[in-house]
């Protein structure tokens, strides 16, 4: 199982570098890695991460059906972190695809439970999914104020994107 998890680790090393090609090659190896030992929630983050790098590539065909996995599993647990993780990715998925409105329950919803549950880095990243969203709507004001909301928690948190000016916003 370890060796599963340092191999997605690595996939998000090179995400972090833009290398998303490199990353693809470890989050399926990590995967590869996970899915004998049925650890759902292993199996459903390396998706998730494996989606996320897919949509930095813009192949939202193979990153979907990764999302819906990882989501259905995640509900059928009643894993939290694994539902805002898909819900926020999912969302990604819809802006990336100009499906607005589609992205906006499950933002609504990711929102809520990582509020809930007190998951302030998944709240920044689903606010900032929102924040992309309103701009792209063309609803600025709004788009500051989610940056805004997401950044404070990215800094608190030590995060780099606490550092950074979302092109969206420029």
């Amino acid at each position: 199982m370890q060796s599963a998890i340092q191999t997605d680790n690595l996939g998000l090393a090179y995400d972090a570098q833009s290398n998303y090609e490199r990353a693809l090659d470890y989050h399926q190896k990590a995967l590869e890695l996970v899915q004998p030992t049925h650890q759902a929630h292993w199996e459903s983050i390396f998706k998730i991460n494996q989606a996320n790098t897919l949509l930095s590539l813009h192949d939202t065909q193979a990153a979907q059906p990764l999302l819906e996995s990882a989501l259905e599993q995640g509900r059928a647990s009643d894993d939290i972190e694994v539902i805002i993780r898909s819900l926020t990715g999912q969302a990604r998925l819809a802006v990336s695809e100009q499906d607005y409105p589609r992205a906006q329950p499950l933002l609504d919803e990711a929102i809520s439970l990582a509020r809930r549950a007190d998951m302030r880095r998944l709240l920044a990243e689903a606010l900032a999914v929102y924040s992309e969203q309103q701009a792209k709507l063309n609803q600025h004001d709004r788009s500051t104020t989610l940056w805004e909301e997401a950044q404070k928690l990215f800094t608190m948190l030590r995060a780099p994107q606490g550092k950074i000016q979302p092109g969206w916003l420029e």
